[in-house]
């Protein structure tokens, strides 16, 4: 029995395997996000209410008066950039210890987490360490 095939049977099947993203691929590009800087308030005002990654250097750390916040600030002056915070009462009691938190200061860090506002500043409340990354120590 002889079957034939077509030429372009082979010509429509080459074209759907080059047209057809491998899996790798894909994911890749589902896995792509938009990264804003955390000192851009501009641009973060652009994202407040909604889930963003910000990437940028952590300038300083510190705890409120009555010791059951936590944060990190990408600038001295909170107001100027995106900050981070951590409420003790609401986490594991050694989650964000003063020492965990010291090991971001100074260092490029991404992370992912609820624009907001409070009191004119933008911040992220992170629930979790795994929200923070750290892409380059400096």
């Amino acid at each position: 029995m002889n079957i034939r095939v077509s030429p372009m049977f082979f010509a429509v099947a080459f074209a759907l395997s080059v047209a057809v993203p491998s899996s790798v691929a894909a994911r890749e590009e589902k896995d792509a996000v938009d990264v804003v800087d955390a000192t851009d308030l501009d641009a973060l005002r652009a994202v407040l209410g909604k889930e963003a990654t910000a990437e940028g250097i952590i300038a300083m750390q510190g705890e409120n008066r009555a010791g059951v916040v936590r944060y990190l600030n990408f600038a001295d002056d909170y107001k100027k950039a995106l900050g981070l915070v951590f409420f003790l009462n609401y986490s594991e009691g050694s989650t964000f210890t003063k020492e965990k938190l010291a090991q971001f200061v100074g260092k490029k860090v991404r992370v992912t987490g609820k624009i907001e506002e409070y009191n004119g500043a933008l911040q992220i409340k992170i629930n979790k360490l795994d929200q923070i990354k750290i892409v380059e120590a400096l």
